[in-house]
């Protein structure tokens, strides 16, 4: 079993056999770049599919304004490109960083007859688990938890994290690990405290008409609280 495909046999039941292994994969990937970077090769096509592949539509235009993926490129031809490197013996537990990772896999020659062999939601898969890595390595340790709440919200229909909805929170505050590790529950009680005024200062521009009860209660929704 590959590096990809380690990771990927477990993740046919996040919800209903679509992405269990989402949020505990994710949060190990880039602590130490070992067998944790893919969710595919075993996804079976219950009607969550439809719903994984919407949000990593929306995590394509997040990760964009982020600076993590290309303007041209995109979860899933990031996604190919790494299974297909993997094969070839290019792993991510063999590079000491994200960046000399990237590098080679960019640097690889793709097989239009392997991309062919790859479903779509194996190769987003693939995708976001490189995209975790970036963020956590651009961003500070638990920003990459962002896709594992959207991923997870997603599939289970929520819509909380829209493209909307993450501009407005980014845009108020300063880091994107401080949004992640909020609805991780990490993050100190004066920090806590701090990054959900702005969440709800955020979403009040967002929705004017919005009472501050109902915004709370979204984000506690959001937290598990």
């Amino acid at each position: 079993m590959g590096f990809f495909s380690d990771v990927c046999s477990a993740v046919g039941s996040f919800v209903s056999g679509v992405c269990s292994a989402a949020v505990s994969v994710f949060n190990g990937v880039a602590s130490v770049a070992t067998g944790v970077l893919s969710l595919a090769k075993v996804l079976p096509l219950p009607p969550q599919v439809e719903a994984f592949l919407l949000v990593v539509k929306v995590i394509d235009i997040v990760c964009k304004a982020l600076g993590i993926l290309d303007a041209d490129d995109s979860t899933e031809d990031l996604g190919d490109r790494a299974l297909q490197a993997e094969e070839a013996g290019i792993k991510p537990e063999n590079f000491e960083t994200y960046q000399e990772y990237k590098a080679a896999i960019d640097n690889f020659q793709l097989d239009p007859e392997k991309s062919a062999k790859y479903k779509t939601e194996e190769k987003m898969a693939a995708g976001l688990g490189v995209e975790f890595w970036a963020l956590e390595d651009k961003f500070g340790q638990g920003a990459g938890d962002l896709l594992t709440h959207m991923v997870k919200d997603g599939v289970e229909g929520g819509g909380y994290f829209s493209k909307e909805r993450l501009d407005s929170f980014l845009g108020k505050v300063e880091s994107v690990a401080d949004v992640a590790k909020y609805f991780s529950k990490t993050l100190s009680p004066d920090d806590n405290s701090r990054v959900e005024q702005k969440l709800v200062d955020a979403e009040k521009a967002l929705n004017p008409d919005k009472t501050n009860t109902d915004i709370y209660r979204e984000l506690d929704i959001q937290r598990g609280a």
